[in-house]
């Protein structure tokens, strides 16, 4: 029979045993179903026995609330407080919304706990102290309703919480955690309050006084435009909180001003400044105007003159993550003028009866915005910085690939990137002052100098394709510029050169680069021929020779990548056989399977063959069969079970099957010493370093 249906209880299990066992040492009086009646007196009763029959509920926190002196220590002693806490034990919750035991809690939150030294000369009980912090910040992450009220009911508790942001930067990020814990509690169930409780305050500065730690960049970023509550209830608080806030607040220019060579010994602040300024860009949409707001902010000229002026102020680091900012928000001026031209165009074509959809791709607006006249006005310097790094004078850097000197740095490579987003912006001004700066003829150079570096060579890579994909000018400027001045062509000759070289060479390899500038040479092949280049003004000689590896190595090359591999061909996308067609190559693969012929097949299989043809009658199948010793391939010899001649000497090595005893590798489909490609991806760890040139790895 249902608890419920004999006591008349419809609480949970644990309350109605309470109820029972706590009412003056008597049961409620109530008609149960089928005209049972529970007794009024407890005597001789079920609950009265003294017996535990597993019902038992009073725990070890219950014991210490029942008594008359205790401290909350005393319930930091007993490891069930947490959950006792979160499954709302009604006596414990309402202790711990007192107002001076919330207190207490939240000063164990914001105290230092002993590091690793202190703590070794701690005694025991001491030792045992430690875990209060962590225990306070879990009561507070149980998100107990009433806990929270009280928290924000007295402005003193929240201020004394925050009063942890008073301490001098930079701060040791462990300390962080459980603060940085409490106050995502706070954003995700009283984000409105806590949003007013800062602006009240004054404690925006504070947080960015520590931005240099990363969990405190990450509480901007959630108290300021992503509280990272994504379902339908956050907008039901959205009215509650000013959207303008953080614009009235001056966030941007206050963020930006932490990009200042100031904080060069704390290069963690220019990082963490670069990333919440990079955030707010990358997360601004039509849905969401007051990061729109901060957006325009970015945008505009003040905000865009500090910006410039501490990317060339002389610091290294300020340098390369000015870079990064500029470079996204070349990117979202892009986006935005390209939308808003495709909108006005079809707003137009519709008032004039047309169909937006039936015309060609229009280019976006070419009138210069604030963000791209200063990173026009900025190419001369980083130019003249991708050719002399000052930051790297004296610096070299050792690889297995031999040593560089200088490495090329992480600001040389957001130079690159920054290259690439301006050609992505379409506007002719931009075009022409590349083309006026000689930057595609850095860029390139850069390319072929540093043979290992994996992220610059697909940077390049990109920009090449990007030039290359313009179809409506097929004579455009910079691609003039790129295969006359850059002389792309006669680069890419001495490139297949310098590989043979370097394969020659004992222990040699194929030089990282060369998968890329295969990628480029077949890109170059499908959109150009022999009449185009001269139209170009290539020489005569180049195109010959461009035209002898076309029939040569390059040739070699591209065919090796399309031979068969396990009896499959190898689909390249980037390779297909219009483009062997187009330089003069012939298509390696094979002609494909007769799908009818394979139909027959199986349909004359199936009619005509029966196991029974086949399989002696005294033989069973291998299902039938009790003794499996035979399917055992784990021998420890390196073989394995030769299934089509299984016979005393039907084992294989492995060796007989992974490679050919001519020295041909039958797995990788290549008759060189090192089958495996040293391509880019194998040497990325030793192609990226920092502006101090330590390295950096990838994989």
């Amino acid at each position: 029979m249902d608890f419920s249906e004999t006591t008349g209880f419809k609480d949970s299990p644990r309350q109605k045993i309470t109820s029972l066992q706590t009412n003056g040492g008597k049961l409620f009086e109530d008609d149960g179903p089928d005209g049972i009646t529970i007794p009024k007196e407890q005597d001789g009763s079920f609950w009265s026995s003294g017996l535990d029959y597993g019902c038992s509920t009073s725990s070890a926190i219950d014991e210490v609330l029942s008594q008359e002196d205790f401290t909350l220590e005393d319930l930091f002693e007993h490891e069930d407080i947490i959950q006792e806490c979160k499954y709302l034990n009604n006596d414990l919750v309402e202790y711990l919304c007192r107002r001076e035991i919330i207190a207490k809690l939240v000063s164990y939150v914001i105290q230092k706990p002993p590091d690793s030294q202190e703590e070794a000369t701690l005694d025991p009980r001491e030792k045992e102290k430690i875990k209060y912090h962590y225990i306070s910040s879990e009561l507070f992450q149980c998100e107990v309703p009433e806990m929270l009220d009280a928290l924000f009911e007295n402005p003193k508790l929240l201020e004394l919480l925050f009063s942890f942001l008073d301490q001098p930067a930079p701060m040791d990020p462990s300390l962080c955690a459980y603060f940085c814990k409490v106050v995502i509690v706070l954003i995700n169930k009283k984000h409105a309050q806590l949003v007013n409780f800062i602006q009240q305050t004054n404690q925006l500065e504070k947080i960015l006084n520590h931005i240099g730690l990363y969990s405190i960049m990450e509480l901007l970023i959630r108290v300021g435009w992503d509280d990272g509550n994504h379902d339908a209830q956050q907008f039901d608080n959205e009215e509650e909180i000013d959207s303008d806030w953080l614009h009235k607040a001056n966030l941007v220019s206050r963020v930006v001003a932490r990009m200042d060579p100031f904080y060069d010994n704390q290069p963690e602040v220019h990082v963490n400044a670069a990333c919440a300024l990079i955030d707010i860009v990358v997360k601004s949409s039509s849905v969401t105007p007051a990061i729109s707001l901060l957006v325009d902010d970015l945008h505009s000229e003040p905000v865009l003159k500090d910006i410039f002026k501490y990317m060339f102020s002389g610091s290294g680091s300020s340098r390369t993550n000015t870079l990064s900012i500029v470079i996204v928000l070349v990117q979202s001026d892009t986006e935005r003028r390209l939308s808003t031209t495709i909108r006005n165009e079809s707003d137009r074509e519709l008032l004039a009866g047309e169909n937006p959809f039936d015309r060609s791709e229009k280019k976006v607006s070419s009138q210069l915005s604030p963000i791209l006249k200063y990173s026009l006005e900025a190419l001369p310097k980083l130019l003249e910085y991708l050719h002399n790094p000052t930051g790297l004078d004296g610096i070299s850097l050792l690889t297995q690939s031999g040593r560089l000197n200088p490495p090329f740095g992480a600001c040389r490579l957001k130079i690159v990137e920054l290259v690439l987003a301006l050609i992505r912006s379409e506007v002719q001004e931009i075009k022409e002052a590349l083309v006026k700066h000689k930057v595609l003829l850095g860029v390139l150079e850069m390319f072929f100098n540093y043979s290992w570096n994996n992220m610059l060579h697909g940077l390049v890579e990109t920009i090449i394709h990007t030039i290359l994909d313009d179809i409506e000018n097929v004579n455009s400027i910079l691609k003039k510029n790129m295969f006359c001045e850059g002389e792309i062509l006669k680069k890419i000759c001495l490139a297949f050169i310098s590989n043979e070289k370097a394969i020659m060479e004992p222990k040699g390899c194929r030089l990282g680069h060369m998968g890329h500038i295969l990628r480029i040479c077949t890109a170059i092949s499908s959109c150009t021929n022999e009449e185009s280049l001269l139209q170009m003004g290539i020489p005569k000689e180049e195109i010959q020779n461009w035209k002898a590896l076309g029939e040569g190595q390059l040739s070699m090359d591209i065919n090796q990548q399309q031979e068969v591999l396990g009896e499959k061909d190898h689909e390249d996308p980037g390779i297909d056989d219009g483009t062997l067609q187009a330089i003069g190559l012939k298509s390696n693969s094979e002609p494909p399977f007769d799908a009818s012929f394979e139909d027959d097949f199986e349909t004359d299989f199936e009619t005509n063959f029966s196991f029974d043809d086949v399989r002696p009658s005294n033989e069973p199948f291998l299902e039938d069969t009790s003794n499996t010793g035979e399917l055992d391939n784990n021998n420890d010899d390196g073989e394995f079970f030769d299934w089509d001649n299984p016979g005393e000497d039907s084992t294989v090595k492995f060796q007989d099957v992974l490679f050919d005893p001519s020295g041909q590798d039958a797995t990788f489909g290549t008759n060189d010493e090192n089958p495996f490609d040293p391509d880019e991806d194998a040497h990325s760890s030793l192609a990226f370093s920092d502006e101090k040139g330590n390295q950096q790895g990838f994989s």
